[in-house]
């Protein structure tokens, strides 16, 4: 009996210090953004991009029955100049019971470009699109050259069985392009967005080897500004587990 008790009091000991020690937390390190756990990782932004919003909140996102999907999202939004360009961050977690999609989200926004491959370990699905202001959830900070809306690089990565979804997008405000084109036509102006985006920020991963600092700073509820029904539509919609589709 004795040696029982000693040994359920090692196994709980054990536990305590794998699961019990360390909550989990979504917050910011000076201006990168970090999840420390379920996933441990984090996403450093690149040179000149500083941190304007970051913030959490919860939306229900739609789904293909009649009950709307859950989750909560945290985020993080820099801004740069010369050129004028935004990087986001944001992690969402669904619900118990939900799931996220592979992919992109396909029922808002025309793709171009659409890839997959790993960053860091994590499977990324890829693609450019326009951003409208209508459909921006953030637009409410933005003005002038980005009144025609971004043009938009999105990096789309799930983990944890697809209940939490990694979103990263590098934006640049619409332009004329050099072939006077639109710019989701345009290859060179495509390759140029993809080749910017990938140095605008750098994916850290604690299952690579990485070391991803603690979390420091934990956001504020966000703003009213920020619509969690446009916010909701960006994500794209959700599945119940165990649904194929």
């Amino acid at each position: 009996m004795k040696l029982f008790l000693c040994l359920v009091v090692v196994i709980v000991a054990v536990a305590f210090r794998l699961f019990g020690t360390t909550p989990q937390l979504r917050g910011l390190h000076d201006d990168i953004f970090v999840s420390n756990a379920r996933p441990a990782l984090a996403v450093e932004p690149g040179a000149g991009l500083r941190l304007v919003e970051d913030g959490w909140c919860d939306v229900q996102p739609d789904s293909r029955v009649t009950t709307p999907g859950g989750a909560r999202v945290w985020y993080a939004l820099y801004a740069g100049d010369a050129p004028e360009r935004r990087l986001l961050v944001l992690l969402t977690e669904a619900d118990n019971g939900w799931r996220w999609p592979h992919g992109l989200p396909g029922e808002h926004h025309v793709w171009a470009r659409r890839v997959k491959h790993e960053i860091n370990g994590l499977m990324a699905h890829q693609g450019a699109y326009v951003l409208a202001p209508a459909d921006d959830p953030w637009a409410y900070r933005d003005s002038g050259p980005w009144a025609s809306g971004s043009f938009t690089q999105r990096y789309v990565m799930l983990t944890q069985f697809n209940r939490v979804k990694l979103v990263v997008e590098y934006r640049e405000p619409v332009r004329p392009t050099a072939a006077g084109i639109p710019p989701l036509e345009d290859v060179d102006a495509l390759v140029g967005l993809k080749e910017r985006a990938d140095a605008a920020f750098r994916l850290l991963r604690r299952d690579g080897g990485d070391v991803v600092p603690e979390v420091t700073s934990r956001p504020e509820k966000a703003p009213a500004e920020l619509s969690r029904r446009a916010l909701a539509r960006w994500l794209g919609g959700m599945q119940r587990e165990g649904r194929l589709e």
